[in-house]
């Protein structure tokens, strides 16, 4: 654009230079037909250029891109080179998409991305499957409407991810699953799943053993707590008989 307009106020200058040399050497009439011409001819070389851009600007693809003369030369090769440049950055763009689609598809733990206002902008297969979503109806909805559990509300309205939170599902199948929001860019969130329904079972099973076995032991603890309190509250045995009755 600068060298365009460079060009352009040399142009009018060589004009005006030229003009006013034929009214030195001439007449003004000269003067004044030589600028008039002149003026004429750089309104249509421009004006011809003008148009082939706005007509390359209906339909903008890099190699159609018309070849100028002059100053229009260079503003058509800049054309060029920007929309090379934002094609190849597209395509670039489009490529990490995919990738990223495609890692997004094969991982084991379920994906949803949130917009700024938390409604669902993709998600994977496993998270459908945790979560019970559908990837054609529930993509644009708000991911709050869509699972109800106050739970899962409170965690996300307090904003505090530092740690998943855990909830139980009976729908399409029983499953535990962790949650946990991890913000990605400035607007962005992801909501990361996990199936954790074996693990809370061995959890429950270790719990109850302990459990049983704590109660197991307690009872004839305590039945021998209690004898020991019943014969200590006995004087008159000697230390023979309590030893006797001990065995």
């Amino acid at each position: 654009m600068r060298e365009l307009l460079q060009r352009t106020a040399l142009w009018l200058a060589a004009i005006l230079i030229v003009s006013a040399g034929f009214w030195a050497l001439s007449s003004a009439t000269d003067a004044l037909l030589v600028l008039a011409i002149s003026l004429g001819v750089w309104l249509a070389f421009n004006l011809y250029h003008i148009a082939l851009m706005l007509r390359w600007l209906r339909h903008p693809v890099p190699e159609r891109v018309p070849d100028g003369f002059g100053v229009w030369h260079s503003v058509f090769m800049t054309l060029y080179r920007t929309m090379r440049n934002q094609s190849q950055s597209k395509k670039k763009l489009t490529h990490a998409l995919e990738r990223f689609i495609n890692a997004g598809e094969a991982m084991p733990d379920g994906v949803v991305v949130l917009d700024e206002h938390d409604r669902i902008e993709w998600v994977n297969p496993m998270a459908v499957e945790h979560l019970g979503l559908d990837r054609k109806r529930d993509v644009g909805n708000q991911i709050l409407n869509l699972i109800r559990q106050p739970a899962f509300h409170t965690y996300m309205k307090n904003a505090s991810f530092s740690q998943p939170l855990t909830l139980s599902f009976s729908q399409p199948r029983e499953l535990v699953i962790s949650l946990q929001l991890v913000p990605f860019d400035s607007t962005r969130k992801l909501l990361l799943t996990r199936d954790i329904t074996q693990l809370e079972r061995v959890q429950t099973v270790h719990r109850d053993f302990v459990a049983n076995v704590s109660h197991e032991l307690r009872t004839p603890l305590t039945v021998v707590g209690g004898f020991l309190e019943t014969l200590s509250d006995m004087p008159r045995w000697t230390s023979a008989r309590c030893a006797s009755s001990c065995r």
